[in-house]
């Protein structure tokens, strides 16, 4: 697979906060680096908050673990959807279900995401030898 530049994302969310009897609407985000390494997929992950920034997680992948690659862009939004192979593959990584990793992409790294969907995408066929099964067709 062609090496590619790490893709940024963010998640934004809210969440109630109680205060000294006072309950307020706490803005967060999830703060997100994708890249390659080996085999693995690996996302690096810092929540950051009106409580501040939390340490760096790390979750890998590996991309034999992932079934689909889809980049989804319209006109106010853009995002990177990986599908598992397996319920579990998604396991841990925040903002992930078990049927999808949805990932928002900024609009200055649209071509970067769209690259990456891409090349993910060619890998995966190539590992599940479509392009093999493909070429002995008449």
């Amino acid at each position: 697979m062609e090496a590619l530049p790490s893709l940024p994302f963010r998640i934004a969310g809210h969440h109630l906060v109680h205060e000294g009897g006072v309950t307020v609407s706490a803005a967060y985000q999830l703060h997100g680096l994708l890249r390659v390494e080996g085999g693995d997929l690996v996302i690096d992950t810092r929540w950051v908050g009106h409580e501040g920034a939390s340490e760096v997680e790390t979750h890998r992948v590996p991309v034999a673990d992932v079934s689909e690659v889809e980049y989804r862009s319209g006109m106010f939004r853009t995002r990177l959807v990986l599908r598992p192979r397996r319920l579990a593959a998604f396991e841990g990584v925040p903002s992930a279900s078990p049927e999808s990793l949805v990932l928002p992409i900024a609009r200055a790294d649209r071509a970067l995401a769209s690259r990456w969907a891409t090349t993910l995408s060619l890998a995966l066929l190539d590992r599940d030898g479509f392009d093999d099964d493909l070429a002995s067709r008449p």
